[in-house]
């Protein structure tokens, strides 16, 4: 009964402590045994040592073990996650650049990602995304990747959200044609690869709200990018 309630409870996104039900999980659904986390991360070095593009690159311990959650602690997997990363982040140096502190202040349309104030009670961090408040001429294209970027790699920094994952709310309430114009093969890719590739979070569920004509042509060009395990987790449209 006890454990019953813990699960019941909206956790704060904000978290300094992993709950017996969390650690629980880690067991269960990510194979992660804390007394053989020194031999993980020695033999996921060992093998970085043999890639010809990680080779010479002295990563953190706390950098590595995530990647090393997000598959299970299957080394094999994790590596070209990781050297995926690596490579997204040397070609596209500049979406890991900072966005002006200044747009912030003057532009609404910088208010398009939010991360909520709780999670749920499975412990996911949800971020809202009202895509209908972004205004490219306002807030460009290159600053709304880099703010999502980070946004993204920032929860990831945290245990709670490395073994609990994420759930996204798409709002879609006042978009137009003028956002469309944005999501062209190029971008939608990009977005894909990223997500799917490089980024080394577990994406629990999608839901979309506020749905319109727009909202059906983009997830009918979307859906083909997915992976098999997302699309078999079909949105939640509302």
């Amino acid at each position: 009964m006890e454990n019953r309630k813990k699960q019941e409870n909206f956790y704060p996104f904000e978290m300094d402590y992993l709950p017996d039900f969390f650690l629980e999980k880690t067991k269960k659904e990510l194979n992660e045994v804390p007394e053989q986390r020194t031999e993980k991360l020695r033999k996921f070095k060992e093998m970085l040592l043999t890639d010809k593009v990680l080779a010479d690159i002295d990563f953190e311990d706390d950098f590595l073990w995530l990647f090393l959650r997000h598959t299970k602690h299957d080394a094999s997997k994790a590596l070209p996650f990781l050297r995926n990363f690596y490579l997204f982040r040397r070609n596209y140096s500049s979406l890991f650049q900072s966005v002006s502190d200044e747009l912030f202040s003057t532009s609404p349309a910088t208010k398009v990602f939010s991360v909520l104030p709780n999670r749920t009670p499975d412990g996911c961090a949800v971020i809202l995304i009202e895509l209908g408040k972004w205004d490219h001429d306002e807030f460009p294209l290159e600053d709304f990747k880099r703010m999502f970027l980070f946004m993204i790699l920032q929860n990831l920094r945290c245990p709670v959200t490395q073994i609990n994952g994420f759930k996204i709310i798409h709002d879609f309430q006042n978009t137009t044609v003028k956002h469309l114009k944005v999501c062209t093969p190029q971008n939608l890719y990009l977005e894909y690869h990223v997500g799917f590739k490089c980024i080394p979070g577990r994406y629990k569920e999608i839901h979309w709200i506020n749905g319109s004509a727009l909202l059906t042509l983009l997830w009918s060009m979307a859906k083909h990018l997915l992976p098999k395990k997302m699309k078999e987790r079909d949105p939640l449209i509302y």
